[in-house]
């Protein structure tokens, strides 16, 4: 390590300094007096830029012993410092943005502040006090909120900090109090999460988490993390594991101890690597770092000592960690001892301890590496900050495709070139000492200090040999500089740029340095080279464009409104350039269109930008983290011109991007060394096509060896790969390739992506070409118009943007410019943009009145502007071009007149001119129209109107719906008679009812299909029994019967009330009351009409009872119950007997037939009857025997022929 700079300053006093502090971006260093209340800012280069005094002490100490500050304090974002000051009730914070200080009180009593730590995500910053209290500041609102740290606490000093921002949600604050009490309180409201008791006092704290970046770019010392370490009696680190330790009824939820060797000493410092990296110095030399695995719990996990050695002559004051380049830095005595840690692997590096020469017996006290690991800053027990360059300058630079760099593991001396990818280094002089590096073509150039080394790269031909080198001097130190084919670009200290011609160019060795319009030298804060531009960036925000021969002339400038210009990155052309500004935003500048744009998803500062040397608009950017976003430059899409990110990936850690050329990305890592990586954007594009079948039969027998299974597995990986070709090349808008990726994997879907993605950029071939391949003949008829458009880049863009559904009024402009600007009306017409289109019309095509008028009306009405649509209506039935004339009209003026005629209408009743607008809509004729009209009259509540306009248009239900809530009966009856709605006849029969007109609510009621109502009103409300009757009887309503019934016997109308209920179906009831009422033939008369059995058995019964055995007979009879009626008929005799011979001759019953049969032999076993009975029934030999009896009676009595006849049946 050499020695660079020390930084020093009268403010801080003879003593020098006591505390200091890199700021997080290394821009500033911030040191506090030994002796004197002072704090100090300096700049990179050592001037001082900001101080502010420290009050004299309220709580007194040895001021000649002590320093006045304890600590300096930044916030990982830089926005503040704060400062912890021995013997104050507060802390004192200096914002960078406006350099004012500010108190900020440990509490609401006066208690002095002994720790201090920020919040990691936010500006907010915790106090704590000797007292054992505690505040949490908001720096933004300026409110403080009290830690309560309960009880336990009180009385026992907080002696260290650290916050988590990611160990528990809203953060986690752990404090180390004397006596070795930790406090876990949430950083949400300051409440206390957990109180553990540890075995020795906790001297320092620090939180690890795996995504958190810490001081140098590694992991962090106080940053949101998932572990939290302790050291414990300075004798062992305990570990806890976050959020689990929280837990406090599970036992695994205590500390993971590491305890080192005694022979190591008491345990000074220590400092998280990484989650499963821990290092630790101690007060005899030692160094050790440990390897952590496991649950890191209780009886779980181990840790490993992966290095160990006592590499410093006296105890370890401090260890800093790079995590750029992968080192550890411990300091103590006068040694320097530096580690190497790979992952978990850790060795002292190569010369790895350095003694350090300090002047009278000083010793080390603290080291801190400035971000980025340039630099290692030191301070001694006699205030001096010294600054040693960490590890030799990382050189490079590049031109095109070809770099020079320096490889450490080289010979000294030397700088490699190569001039193309796969080409062996060419080895060139380098001068001792060079601090910068820059290459342009033929010309190599090296800057230390204020000289630059100018050195050809190409041998002369005549002799081989390189030519001299030349040499040019500076005022200033070169802090950057480029070189292109006209000029070198120099920027020096102070901001100060100079331009030097090229060796070998016209007025080589003559130097040029830029100038502001007052003649006074510019401060650029950036500098950048194009091939024909020089380009600087100024606080101010103006990026300037400058000559880069001749006189170097201002050319153009943009001027940045958000902040200064820090960083730029031009492309080749210096069309484009990539750009961050002082409040961190990243841009990008189309100097040619003057478009600004912002890159899409890229987080953090800009690090570096490359352009592909072999596909324009295409740039590489890498954050400070070393994330690559690659990014496409859209100069004219549907969309507009824009920024597009095609991909993102992670690069070398610490490493340097030189070229890009087709996607492969040249970096120059931290060690020297080279190392090319294919973006993974671009990984399937350098495939050589896979081929379809074998070109001859060689390969044959292989393939049959290898199956069918290994066939198809083949064929799939090549459509994988023929699939990832085409959607890499649509990303970065290489559509032709794209399109023949996907013809030849003969993918329809894939074909109209492309087709779809050419759209986008206006590539009407490819776009053709690819639903030609799909297929798409309806893709293909919306495009083919377009191909005659071509002679006019204007009307062929604006109407792919419209087809694609682009930006209309990108669209609209570009048809404008074209030559077919009248197609810009239509495009709004398709929009439904009428306005709009009525604007150009009337500029494009004022011959047409009329239709203009009549397109401000329809896009007026559309708006709710109903008046002035109206009045445009008009304007357009008067025009000459619609106004009727007794020629022939043309279907078309016709049409337009009628859509006139219908806006009118509409907006006449918009404006409550109603009758105006119903005249009009009826007079139309359109049912379209009236049923528009009418509904903007129902929205008015204009129902009766409404109703009318519904009843024209043919819908007489919704206009009875109407009439019928308006009360509108006149206009109701008229539409009742088309109503179809059974529930419409039902309101309708309802109102009549209530109306009193019942018998037009009993016919309403009727047609709605309830009987039941309409019967009730009939008897009801009109007492009309009999035609309740009627419509009961005649619409078989059991339950409308019933009612009639019920209401006719409380009325006294029995016989009626028998017939009814009987209908309804309640004879027994009809029989009761028939008994009652002494009527019951007229239930008998209604069995018989019906033919109702029950109501037969009930009368029956009564006629039975009453004597009435004929009756009774003729009813059982009628009922069915055969056997009854015939005994019955036998027991009333006389004439009934014939009767009961018919029916039991009728119904062939046996029983009944027995009864009859032994009835008639009874009274005379001889008569006809008996004879026509037996023949009825089948019983010929019985009616053979009757009638032989019968004619022996015959004989007996002289009557010779008819016995005769009689003996002859059997014959």
């Amino acid at each position: 390590m050499r020695h660079v700079a020390t930084f020093a300053s009268e403010l801080l006093g003879p003593e020098g300094a006591a505390q200091f502090a890199w700021s997080p971006q290394g821009d500033l260093l911030a040191a506090a007096g030994a002796r004197r209340k002072k704090v100090v800012l300096f700049g990179r280069s050592g001037e001082v830029t900001a101080s502010f005094t420290v009050p004299d002490p309220e709580f007194l100490y040895d001021e000649d012993a002590e320093p006045p500050l304890i600590e300096l304090s930044w916030h990982p974002s830089g926005s503040h410092l704060a400062a912890l000051l021995r013997g104050q009730p507060f802390a004192m914070v200096w914002s960078a943005a406006t350099g004012e200080v500010a108190r900020v009180d440990g509490g609401v009593k006066p208690a002095e502040v002994s720790a201090l730590v920020w919040c990691p995500d936010r500006a907010a910053l915790a106090l704590g006090t000797v007292k054992g209290t505690g505040i949490l500041f908001n720096c933004a609102t300026r409110t403080p909120t009290p830690l309560a740290l309960g009880r336990g606490a009180a009385g026992k000093a907080v002696a260290c900090m650290a916050w988590s921002a990611g160990a528990v949600p809203g953060g986690l604050l752990a404090l180390g109090c004397k006596g070795g009490l930790l406090l876990l309180c949430r950083a949400s409201d300051g409440g206390l999460e957990r109180s553990v008791q540890l075995k020795g006092a906790v001297s320092q704290l620090q939180f690890c988490d795996p995504s958190a970046g810490g001081e140098g770019g590694g992991a962090p010392a106080r940053s949101s993390g998932s572990l939290l370490a302790a050291n414990v009696g300075r004798r062992a680190v305990c570990i806890w594991q976050l959020p689990r330790a929280l837990a406090a009824s599970d036992a695994s939820a205590g500390p993971f101890e590491l305890a080192f060797r005694e022979g190591y000493g008491d345990l000074e410092c220590f400092r998280w690597v990484h989650p499963r990296l821990l290092a630790a110095g101690f007060s005899t030399g030692q160094l050790a770092a440990v390897s952590l695995s496991g649950g890191l719990a209780p009886g779980s996990g181990a840790g490993t000592e992966v290095f160990s050695g006592r590499c410093l002559q006296g105890a370890a004051a401090a260890l800093s960690w790079c995590g750029e380049a992968g080192v550890l830095a411990a300091g103590g005595g006068c040694q320097l001892a530096v580690l190497a840690c790979r992952g978990q692997e850790v060795a002292l590096k190569a010369a790895g301890v350095h003694a350090l020469e300090l002047d009278g017996g000083q010793r080390l006290t603290g080291l801190q590496y400035s971000p980025g690991g340039k630099l290692l800053t030191l301070l001694t027990t006699g205030g001096r900050l010294l600054h040693l360059l960490a590890a030799p300058p990382v050189l490079h630079g590049a031109w095109r495709s070809t770099i020079a760099y320096v490889d450490p593991s080289s010979a000294p001396g030397e700088v490699l070139l190569i001039a193309e990818p796969g080409a062996s280094p060419l080895s060139l002089p380098l001068p001792p000492e060079a601090e910068h590096l820059a290459l342009g073509p033929g010309m190599l150039a090296a800057a230390q200090g204020g000289k630059v080394r100018y050195q050809g790269t190409k041998a002369e031909p005549s002799t081989g040999v390189l030519p001299a080198p030349t040499e040019a001097h500076f005022p200033v130190p070169i802090a950057w500089l480029r070189l292109n084919a006209s000029c070198a670009l120099l920027l020096g200290e102070g901001g100060r740029v100079f331009v030097q011609p090229a060796p070998g160019a016209a007025g080589a060795g003559e130097v040029a340095e830029l100038r502001g319009a007052n003649g006074e030298p510019v401060a650029a804060t950036c500098a950048a080279l194009a091939d024909n531009y020089v380009l600087l960036g100024l606080p101010d925000g103006t990026l300037g464009f400058y000559e880069c021969g001749g006189g170097c002339a201002l050319l153009a400038e943009f001027v940045h409104e958000r902040g200064g210009i820090v960083a730029a990155f031009p492309s080749t052309d210096g069309r484009l350039v990539l750009f961050q500004d002082s409040a961190g935003s990243v841009q990008l500048y189309d100097a040619v269109h003057g478009e600004l744009m912002s890159p899409p998803g890229f987080q953090g500062a800009l690090a570096a930008a490359v352009w592909d040397t072999a596909d324009a608009g295409v740039v590489a950017a890498v954050a400070s983290g070393g994330r690559v976003h690659v990014y496409r430059h859209v100069p004219a899409s549907v969309q507009g011109p824009g920024l597009k990110l095609v991909g993102a990936q992670a690069g070398p850690s610490g490493a340097m991007p030189l070229t890009l050329c087709s996607g492969t990305l040249t970096w120059h890592l931290p060690d020297g060394a080279i190392r090319r990586q294919l973006l993974s954007t671009h990984t399937h594009l350098g495939e050589a096509p896979a081929r379809g079948r074998s070109d001859s039969g060689k390969g044959q027998l292989g393939a049959a060896q290898g199956g069918a299974e290994g066939g198809a597995g083949m064929a799939r990986a090549r459509e994988e790969r023929l699939a990832a070709r085409c959607q890499q090349a649509l990303a970065l808008g290489h559509f032709s390739r794209a399109l023949d990726a996907a013809r030849a994997l003969g993918d329809a879907h894939l074909l109209r992506e492309a087709a779809l993605a050419a759209l986008q950029f206006f590539e009407l071939d490819v776009a053709v070409a690819a639903y030609e391949a799909a297929g798409d003949e309806g893709a293909l008829a919306q495009l083919r118009p377009l191909e005659a458009m071509r002679h006019d880049d204007n009307l062929l863009m604006g109407h792919l943007v419209a087809i694609a559904g682009g930006d209309a009024d990108r669209a609209e402009q570009l048809l404008l410019a074209s030559s077919r600007s009248i197609d810009a009306i239509e495009l709004r017409k398709q929009a439904g943009q009428w306005e709009r289109a009525l604007e150009l019309a009337e500029r494009l095509e004022p011959g047409a009145v009329g239709g203009m008028a009549a397109l401000r009306a329809a896009a007026l009405e559309t708006e709710g502007q109903a008046e002035a649509a109206a009045a445009l209506y008009r304007q357009a039935l008067a025009a000459p071009d619609l106004a009727a004339s007794g020629g022939a009209v043309s279907p078309d003026v016709l049409q337009r007149r009628a859509d006139c005629t219908a806006g009118l209408a509409r907006c006449s009743i918009l404006l409550g001119e109603v009758e105006r607008g119903m005249e009009l809509a009826a007079a139309s004729g359109s049912s379209p129209l009236l049923l528009q009209c009418a509904a903007l009259l129902e929205g008015q509540g204009a129902g009766k109107a409404a109703g009318q306009l519904f009843a024209l248009a043919g819908q007489h239900d919704r206009a009875a719906q109407l009439f019928l809530r308006a009360r509108e009966f006149a206009l109701l009856d008229g539409v009742m008679a088309h109503a179809g709605s059974p529930a419409l006849w039902l309101q309708y029969a309802q109102a009549k009812e209530d109306l009193g007109s019942f018998g037009d609510a009993t016919l309403a009621y009727e047609q709605a299909g309830d009987v039941a109502a309409a019967v009730r009103v009939l008897l009801q409300r009109q007492g009309d029994a009999e035609a309740a009757a009627e419509l009961a009887t005649r619409a078989g309503s059991a339950e409308a019967s019933l009612a009639v019934a019920r209401f006719c016997e409380l009325a006294g109308r029995h016989q009626l009330a028998v017939e009814q209920y009987c209908f309804g179906g309640d004879c027994p009831a009809a029989f009761a009351l028939a008994q009652r009422a002494a009527c019951v033939p007229v239930l008998a008369a209604w069995a018989r009409r019906a033919g109702s059995a029950e109501a037969a058995l009930l009368a029956a019964g009564h006629y039975e009872a009453a004597g009435e055995a004929a009756t009774a007979g003729e009813l059982c009879a009628l009922a069915g119950h055969a056997e009854r009626a015939v005994r019955l008929y036998i027991q009333a005799g006389g004439d009934c007997i014939p009767a009961a011979v018919k029916l039991a001759r009728e119904v062939k019953d046996p029983a009944a037939a027995a009864l009859v049969l032994a009835h008639l032999q009874a009274v005379g076993g001889t008569g006809p009857a008996l004879l026509d009975l037996h023949l009825a029934l089948g019983n010929v030999d019985q009616a053979c025997a009757v009638a032989e009896a019968a004619a022996q009676q015959e004989q007996a009595a002289g009557n010779y022929k008819a016995g005769a006849q009689g003996v002859g049946c059997r014959g």
